[in-house]
């Protein structure tokens, strides 16, 4: 439902799968330029448990990579809302409702969720699963 809302929103729909692939494309070559920063600051031995409680504390680029995990979390879970709410009303209430009245509980769910969860990692890990 999320692609076909961004498609409609276009000036040129035709490029849907053009603009998907540059997009897909952009987050591999983020993805591998991080886990390549990764590999070369800790040794594929010594790492015992998430990444993010290994960096330290007192530094700038550990920041900037917290930053950039909460930036994607914030920026990921709207995207799931909104088609998870389409698939609520047309799947399982089949009639009009309030999209508010919709997306709160789920947003709330997700919250209660990802509270009870030990590690930001699992929080990520969520996002994922739901995406």
């Amino acid at each position: 439902p999320l692609t076909c809302n961004f498609r409609a929103s276009m000036k040129e729909p035709n490029n849907m799968m053009a603009a998907s692939s540059i997009g897909l494309s952009a987050t591999f070559i983020v993805y591998i330029v991080m886990s390549i920063g990764v590999v070369l600051v800790f040794p594929a031995s010594s790492l015992q448990g998430g990444v993010l409680q290994l960096l330290p504390n007192d530094a700038f680029l550990p920041a900037v990579v917290r930053l950039a995990m909460v930036g994607l979390v914030l920026t990921t879970a709207p995207l799931l809302v909104l088609p998870c709410g389409e698939l609520v009303q047309d799947g399982i209430l089949k009639e009009e409702v309030s999209p508010l009245l919709i997306r709160t509980p789920i947003c709330i769910l997700a919250a209660l969720i990802t509270l009870n969860l030990p590690e930001f990692v699992y929080v990520l890990s969520f996002v994922g699963i739901c995406s």
